[in-house]
């Protein structure tokens, strides 16, 4: 599932930790202004501490699941308040002894089980940030977020068939002004469409199965029935809904079993079952060989993340960063609302207080500087402080007299362009730029790129340029590897889409 952070003031960790002796100094050149930080405050009551322990138990106990469940028959003696991951137990209070035992009936065999809990140490609240993160991790569950992302306000575009679900990257840590918590925008990213979607736009192909099994193996997705997350292994083409499984002792097939769990009226019979190899996780996290198989029904199992089809679609992308990307007020905004919906809850207010915690109402504000900017010196003995001044002779110019601009045939418009242009700024900055050799390619493929490089490589080659249509991560390392690792020669890659549009060609920047 892809996700698209937006933290906007993350820098502001340097601020809030600059040593307090400094605070008065100010530059002649440079002026104060207020700045709000993505961090919030987190007050302690005055004596609190926390009591980490370690919990085991005997005969042991592998899933983590049933440890919550023998741990909670001793709620009254645990008190109201504590946090525990399997082994790790924090409390906001002491035992009398240093180890106390429980005992506890197994939910499953109705064996006996003892639960000896081990004093580890007590800590000063800012000193335990693990626990500050699984504390982060219950506020976002109680207020109904799935991995700190809200489900509940989904932000839809119907053209692109995307869906956002707004949300936040949270992280707790100790400053100079105490306890914080850092609130960064983040976002996560979902498809409207359905594996079943995916099949059907393929099912027409005389090599279906390879087809699918290309297209989706590997892929996560999501069933919104209970908002967890699979990975599709593998794509079952001899079963259907209508294949059975034992449920309980009790042949069911999964038409019957959706309808009865879920209410959820499976539309297409015919389609074929998705398989996810669930890795089992002992109780300390540790995945283990034995696993799990869970069976998927395609038309409930939503794709998520981007693909290189959509990631290639520059309107696609475009309107996904217009609904992503916001201005300091609107991120402000959502971080204000957000700590409300925290301090109005009245179930996520109790659960910090129980641990003598609140948070502050606003966000951190802090007092910024800003300087006066640098004087760039340059050529015939003229400075400025454009921090991008294509226009003036720089200080020291170094002439271009051998490159290569390498380009795939479909795209010789764009590479034409693009040098004329650069020409031109060079000039106007005082550089002189040659002509470049024009290497056009039959096909965008990785090795016919290095192996046409290679034929242009010689000794007085200064610079290599390559235009690709299209973004690949493999084909940018493969030459960049053979340039800067084999011949030690500066290249620079762009991309026709986001590189070489009008407007920054015209800026001569790519």
């Amino acid at each position: 599932m892809a996700a698209i952070h937006c933290q906007f003031v993350s820098l502001f960790c340097f601020v809030a930790c600059s040593p307090t002796n400094n605070s008065n100094y100010c530059h002649k050149s440079c002026f104060r202004i207020e700045i709000i930080a993505n961090y919030v405050r987190m007050n302690i009551d005055p004596g609190k501490e926390i009591f980490e322990y370690e919990v085991s138990f005997f005969p042991p106990v592998d899933s983590k699941h049933t440890c919550v469940k023998l741990l909670n028959q001793h709620r009254e003696e645990l008190g109201p308040a504590k946090t525990f991951d399997g082994v790790t137990l924090f409390l906001p209070h002491e035992f009398e002894n240093t180890v106390t035992s429980f005992s506890s009936v197994h939910p499953d065999t109705t064996e006996s089980v003892i639960i000896k809990v081990s004093l580890r140490q007590k800590r000063r609240p800012v000193d335990n940030i693990p626990f500050y993160n699984f504390l982060i991790q219950k506020i976002a569950r109680i207020l109904g977020m799935v991995k700190y992302f809200n489900p509940n306000s989904p932000i839809i575009m119907p053209l692109e068939k995307l869906e956002i679900w707004p949300g936040y990257a949270t992280s707790a840590d100790e400053f100079d002004g105490g306890l914080m918590f850092c609130w960064g925008l983040s976002f996560r990213v979902l498809r409207t469409n359905t594996v079943r979607d995916e099949l059907m736009e393929v099912s027409h192909e005389q090599s279906f199965h390879a087809i699918a099994q290309r297209l989706l193996i590997g892929l996560s997705v999501i069933t919104r029935y209970n908002n967890k997350m699979y990975r599709i292994d593998e794509i079952l083409f001899d079963m259907n809904p209508l294949s059975t499984f034992d449920c309980q002792g009790e042949s069911v097939s999964y038409v019957d079993y959706y309808k009865k769990r879920y209410n959820i009226d499976i539309i297409d019979k015919d389609q074929p079952m998705l398989l996810n190899r669930l890795l089992k996780k002992n109780v300390r996290g540790i995945e283990e060989e034995e696993t799990n198989l869970v069976y998927l029904v395609p038309e409930l199992c939503y794709i998520t993340g981007l693909d290189e089809r959509l990631r290639s679609n520059l309107v696609a992308m475009n309107a996904l960063s217009s609904r992503t990307e916001f201005g300091p007020t609107e991120r402000l905004n959502a971080l204000t609302n957000h700590i409300e919906s925290v301090r109005n809850d009245e179930k996520a207010s109790s659960v910090l207080s129980k641990w003598g915690l609140s948070l502050a109402h606003i966000p951190l504000s802090l007092e910024g500087r800003v300087l006066c900017a640098e004087t760039i010196f340059l050529g015939k003995s003229k400075f400025s402080t454009n921090r991008r001044n294509l226009v003036d002779d720089i200080l020291v110019a170094v002439a271009i007299e051998t490159w290569i601009l390498v380009y795939e045939e479909k795209t010789v418009v764009n590479a034409q362009k693009f040098s004329k242009t650069l020409m031109e700024v060079g000039s106007n900055m005082g550089i002189r730029i040659n002509p470049p050799k024009l290497v056009a390619l039959p096909n965008d493929r990785t090795e016919t790129y290095i192996i046409r490089i290679k034929e242009e490589i010689h000794a007085a080659l200064q610079l290599v340029v390559a235009i690709f249509p299209e973004a690949r991560d493999d084909r940018y390392a493969a030459i960049k590897t053979l340039c800067t690792v084999q011949y030690a020669l500066p290249s620079q890659m762009m991309n026709v889409k986001t590189n070489l549009q009008s407007s920054e060609i015209a800026f001569g920047c790519p």
